[in-house]
């Protein structure tokens, strides 16, 4: 029963199912906790942690990722996403021990041999990649597991390597993404519709996707409106990232963002 408590709160999660992935935590959790089936209860927190990072509530996300790896006794398997969502809120924000964090995650995931762990941190590592200006390290994060994992895993995990592939540099996967049934706002931003894109994320409750979906825009007015979200969610190193972009793109106007 415990098992299939995480089961139902990961498939809706990973389905961007929020609230039907809330019920099954708060009705898992009484349960486990009333069981004392502790590993399964720690495992419903590392779920809903993740889907707090995917819904853009970081602080949130955070706060029980950071009370997770201060557990003792923790299983390798449940450090994983914590790991993982400390490393990618603090990639975003700038901060310091990204990499630490994702060397950890990687070591983890690469024990268990699990498709849908490695890609999910291969693609964390392949977005921080990215936020410190090294596309090329980006591209090889996702490369690493391409040819193995990426028919063995969900299409919106699927599609999340994919289209970093492509935003690091492979411009003719773009072409090819609707070949690969992959889910909706990965095929508008492959078709340059990147306000489509944008809108889809944001009906699906996951901001910064429809920010970084939106920076990769050629209009000033998108990629200004991609800034605004992310100093809104206080990603501080994709901000910079988008300000780059747009000083490559020759634009003079570039908002400073919060001071």
């Amino acid at each position: 029963a415990g098992r299939a408590w995480t089961s139902l709160q990961e498939a809706t999660t990973r389905l961007n199912q929020f609230a039907a992935a809330e019920q099954h935590y708060r009705a898992g959790l009484a349960y486990c906790e009333e069981h004392e089936l502790r590993v399964f209860s720690t495992c419903l927190r590392g779920g809903r942690a993740r889907a707090r990072l995917l819904t853009g509530q970081w602080d949130d996300a955070a706060a029980i990722s950071t009370a997770m790896l201060s557990q003792p006794g923790i299983s390798q398997v449940n450090r994983l996403n914590p790991l993982l969502v400390l490393g990618s809120i603090t990639a975003r924000q700038g901060g310091d021990g990204a990499w630490k964090l994702l060397d950890e995650a990687l070591e983890l995931a690469t024990g268990t041999n699990e498709p849908q762990y490695l890609v999910l941190v291969r693609t964390a590592r392949a977005e921080l990649a990215w936020l410190e200006g090294q596309p090329d390290r980006a591209r090889d994060e996702v490369d690493l597991v391409w040819d193995w994992a990426r028919e063995r895993v969900d299409p919106w995990t699927s599609g999340a390597l994919v289209i970093w592939r492509a935003r690091t540099g492979a411009a003719s996967e773009l072409g090819r993404l609707s070949d690969l049934g992959l889910p909706e706002p990965y095929q508008l931003e492959a078709a340059g519709d990147w306000r489509g894109a944008a809108d889809r994320w944001q009906q699906l409750a996951r901001p910064y996707d429809a920010a970084l979906a939106l920076a990769g825009a050629p209009a000033e007015a998108d990629l200004k409106a991609a800034l605004a979200q992310l100093d809104q969610l206080g990603a501080r190193a994709a901000a910079a990232a988008v300000r780059r972009r747009m000083r490559s793109l020759g634009f003079k106007a570039i908002p400073r963002g919060p001071r």
